[in-house]
């Protein structure tokens, strides 16, 4: 097992469901090297990819994630099938990923005000802290989901580039503390597992708590999907992730 001075590898084995780690120091991208390295991770899933430092992290669409030292970032590699999510559902996965992160948050910095904002991000006083980005890929025949995960922990973003700067923000920034990075993943990461079991059982909890803590919910929200541009006062998220807008 590679050597971490940033992670306890084993007690993240020990303490979750995860039964493989690919460590490395500095990464270009976790969900790169997932996708590159997918047909060796598939049959150890869940398996996870993690970096103390990444340097060109992946957001959505072609937004990338800046990120430094000292931040939290991870990919979950995870076999689609044993989530027994029924295809009109995975949206549902971000967002659920999204709700564990606000959740573990919270319960660490609980003077703060976290939210879910729609589809994939994760706010701190309205301004992100961290970005979720879900991919599916094949490989052998077998269906997988790759998750990938960042968030802004201990690094300060007082370096970033004025752009990002403007529009993010980290758990040292807010509260002037450090944080335990192994006792945050794993309370991600078991808060991520309970939250995609609710999420193919369809509970109304995992919903009520989306709903309740989303950016959006009762806000006139403009969105852009594709050439399609949607106006609307926003009352929730649907049952498959679709955000309620009329």
């Amino acid at each position: 097992m590679p050597h971490s001075p940033s992670f306890n590898l084993s007690r993240i084995l020990q303490e979750t469901s995860v039964r493989h780690i690919e460590y490395h120091e500095s990464l270009g991208s976790t969900s790169g090297l997932a996708v590159e390295l997918l047909q060796d991770l598939l049959p150890m899933a869940p398996a996870l990819v993690l970096t103390s430092q990444q340097t060109a992290g992946k957001g959505r669409g072609n937004h990338r994630w800046w990120s430094t030292t000292g931040a939290l970032t991870c990919s979950l590699v995870l076999e689609s099938a044993s989530l027994h999510l029924p295809p009109d559902r995975l949206p549902l996965v971000s967002l659920a990923t999204g709700a564990a992160v606000r959740t573990v948050l919270q319960s660490v910095a609980p003077g703060q005000l976290f939210q879910i904002k729609w589809p994939n991000d994760v706010m701190a006083h309205g301004i992100k802290i961290s970005g979720i980005l879900t991919e599916q890929h094949t490989t052998s025949g077998q269906s997988a989901l790759i998750i990938g995960i960042g968030i802004n922990v201990n690094n300060s973003l007082s370096g970033a580039p004025d752009d990002i700067r403007t529009t993010a923000t980290s758990l040292f920034d807010l509260t002037g503390q450090t944080f335990d990075l192994t006792e945050l993943l794993v309370l991600l990461l078991n808060e991520v597992e309970s939250g995609l079991r609710q999420a193919a059982e369809c509970e109304q909890a995992l919903l009520s708590d989306i709903t309740r803590n989303s950016l959006l919910t009762g806000m006139n929200v403009c969105i852009q999907s594709g050439e399609q541009q949607l106006q609307g006062y926003c009352s929730g998220i649907d049952v498959d992730g679709a955000l309620l807008v009329a």
